[in-house]
């Protein structure tokens, strides 16, 4: 509002043009369908943002061309919606007459075979202690009428996030919380009696893991077949219509301080996705979360190594562990040695 007093506009709503395309076939029933905002109340120089849903119902080009509304319930008004593209410096003539681009960003295509994917972050923190971790979920549904062939989860901090197999739910479960029992542990158990000796057999093999399958599979840009992050994850079937799909993701405190983390939700119903979405007729859309997540410090650990009066070849390692938390009881379980030289020997427990 420019004035110094205050106004209102009332049944805010925007003007649509639809274009429906040329081998579709007649229909009467409405193309589309706007909300329509009864009251925006402005005081004098007030800036307020006016949310205004738009619904289409057939396939076709919609453009937003602009806005209606009455001042103050009497007088009606009409602004046209147009944004400038992008400038134009490729030839002299378009710099000296500054010459734009066409902008599109207010036209859409309405086409049936994209997909219509309804995620929702579940239980997600904002504040970690450094070390530790915590269990959340991401809800997926299939909102459209066609099955989702492949769903791919992209992470801008892989070592934040350790993701879990996938679970197909039923429409009717939904609203209820799924944490305890999508098939992956609530907390992370210890066990109180560690054998002497273990042997652990691991793949020595380098993953992607910031790509995550969820649901069918990935294909990359130049061809290639994408694994399924982790190991341990086994991406889900096609997700049909209706269902939906939880995904268990534990959140690390990796490192302290104060980091701004993304995750990307992509899903296709024609053709496995495309991490770069790049291939032309591609059918993957996408949902961007970002998420806002501090870790603060839990403990400060120092170390040294001093020779033993016992032997000269053996040396004492000691290790100082201190809770720099005011309000947060930190319980050791566990601290293990490894060495290629040495063989480490408890002195007290």
């Amino acid at each position: 509002n420019p004035l110094t007093i205050g106004i209102t506009l009332n049944s805010f709503t925007l003007d649509c043009e639809f274009a429906a395309p040329a081998d579709a076939e007649h229909s009467e029933s409405p193309a589309f369908a706007v909300s329509t905002v009864d009251s925006v109340a402005l005081e004098g120089g007030q800036t307020a943002m006016v949310s205004v849903s738009i619904t289409p119902q057939r396939a076709g080009h919609l453009t937003i061309r602009g806005a209606s509304y009455l001042l103050c319930d009497i007088l009606p008004a009409y602004r046209a919606l147009r944004l400038p593209g992008k400038r134009l410096n490729d030839t002299k003539e378009q710099r000296l007459a500054a010459t734009y681009a066409a902008d599109t960003r207010l036209g859409f295509t309405v086409d049936p075979s994209y997909p219509r994917l309804d995620a929702v972050l579940e239980e997600f923190p904002d504040t970690l202690v450094s070390g530790s971790m915590q269990r959340a979920q991401i809800r997926l549904t299939n909102r459209g009428a066609l099955a989702c062939q492949s769903i791919a989860l992209w992470l801008s901090h892989p070592s934040f996030f350790d993701v879990a197999s996938p679970r197909l739910v039923g429409s009717s479960d939904e609203g209820e919380s799924d944490l305890d029992d999508t098939g992956a542990q609530s907390t992370y158990v210890y066990s109180e009696s560690v054998p002497a000796t273990e042997e652990v057999l691991v793949a020595n093999v380098l993953q992607d893991c910031s790509m995550f399958v969820l649901a069918g599979q990935a294909i990359l840009s130049d061809g290639s077949s994408v694994a399924a992050g982790s190991g341990a994850l086994a991406p889900a079937d096609a997700l049909e219509p209706g269902a939906s799909l939880l995904v268990p993701v534990w959140i690390r405190g990796d490192r302290v301080g104060a980091h701004a983390l993304s995750l990307i939700v992509g899903a296709s119903t024609t053709q496995p996705a495309s991490a770069l979405a790049s291939k032309a007729g591609s059918k993957l859309r996408s949902r961007r979360f970002d998420i806002d997540l501090v870790v603060t410090p839990s403990l400060r650990v120092n170390a040294f190594v001093r020779p033993s009066l016992r032997d000269p070849h053996e040396r004492i390692v000691g290790v100082e562990v201190e809770n720099v938390q005011t309000d947060l009881d930190v319980r050791l379980v566990q601290t293990t040695f490894t060495s290629g030289y040495f063989e480490l020997v408890p002195l007290s427990a």
